[in-house]
């Protein structure tokens, strides 16, 4: 389930793709691959979360544990007909726990901004871990 300023829209596909990251964080460095994962909605709208959270972290996170990924998202993009912008500058919540081998459930909340309020509660596979 997705909310875009209170409208619920279905997700009609959910495409991820992986790329290569350097953080750096309180004076250390981390290296790994993360996802992007593109939810592609109704009217042409598209939300996209740019993750940190590594290969590696999603291989060892367990089942059922909710983890906060305030701190592993890097980007949060909006786009529809009118263009883009990013949201990752606005207050957010961002949780993923694992349900299964290859599925986990990603949660974000954005609001009280003057651009966009944002649910997201969605089950997504990653098979290519």
């Amino acid at each position: 389930m997705i909310k875009v300023n209170g409208k619920e829209y279905d997700v009609k596909k959910t495409d991820i793709s992986w790329g290569e990251f350097t953080v750096s964080c309180h004076g250390k460095t981390r290296k790994g691959q993360a996802p992007f994962i593109s939810f592609h909605l109704d009217n042409n709208i598209l939300i996209g979360l740019e993750f940190t959270f590594s290969k590696e972290m999603f291989e060892e996170s367990k089942v059922n544990i909710r983890v906060n990924c305030d701190d592993y998202l890097s980007d949060i993009t909006y786009e529809d007909d009118g263009g883009w912008f990013s949201l990752i500058l606005e207050k957010y919540n961002c949780y993923i726990t694992r349900i299964d081998s290859k599925t986990f459930n990603v949660e974000l909340t954005i609001s009280g901004t003057d651009n966009i309020n944002l649910e997201i509660i969605q089950n997504v596979q990653i098979l290519n871990m």
